[in-house]
């Protein structure tokens, strides 16, 4: 295979790249946008200790959840090709990115290399102008989901502490009254003195 063979292969590869990568990309920020209200509507159950509200808002939050968890890892297995296709192009070779802000930072060495190509040949430099422009497109879309991301985290971490306190007051109650229950059907207190018949068959009463 020629040169000019190898280089076109090579400009097809990343294209279809970057077409794969920013299609699951706009898949995952959608995904992302929806997880404020369910943020919200998961702090408003909490706050409002209704048990059968907090389930379903933190089901339908897991839900998008498990669908964002899928996303990131196609666009994870899609960024491990990027080295191959990067060196193919520009001869030089870079690690394989295991999160997507080192993916960030290969799309980004990625096109200022092919920006400083000054090749005249005309068909060289159209070349060039379209992999400025995907490359470009695709780390500003890339860094703007980043950002969003990473705005997201801090309240989800505030409504897990949330779900913690309640799940320990949830678990508290339950033995508390798991206790209370065991004390009220016992002959004797929790001192170990016998209760009358009289106080014991009162409170199994109103139990």
């Amino acid at each position: 295979m020629s040169q000019s063979s190898r280089n076109a292969k090579a400009v097809d590869n990343l294209v279809e790249f970057i077409t794969g990568f920013r299609h699951e990309l706009g898949a995952m920020a959608t995904l992302y946008g929806q997880l404020p209200a369910l943020i919200d509507a998961e702090h408003d159950a909490v706050t409002s200790g209704n048990f059968h509200l907090v389930r379903e808002a933190t089901g339908a939050k897991m839900a998008v959840c498990d669908l964002i968890a899928s996303s990131h890892e196609k666009l994870v297995d899609l960024s491990r090709r990027l080295p191959r296709i990067a060196g193919s192009l520009t001869g030089e070779t870079c690690e394989t990115p295991a999160t997507l802000s080192a993916c960030l930072t290969v799309m980004v060495d990625l096109a200022d290399v092919v920006s400083r190509d000054n090749s005249s040949n005309p068909v060289q430099a159209l070349t060039r102008d379209v992999l400025q422009r995907l490359l470009a497109g695709s780390t500003s879309s890339l860094a703007s989901f980043l950002e969003i991301a990473e705005s997201v985290k801090p309240r989800i971490e505030a409504n897990r502490l949330l779900l913690q306190k309640l799940a320990k007051s949830y678990q508290d109650s339950y033995r508390f009254w798991i206790e209370m229950a065991a004390e009220t059907q016992s002959p004797y207190d929790a001192r170990g003195i016998q209760k009358s018949s009289s106080v014991a068959s009162g409170i199994r009463v109103k139990a």
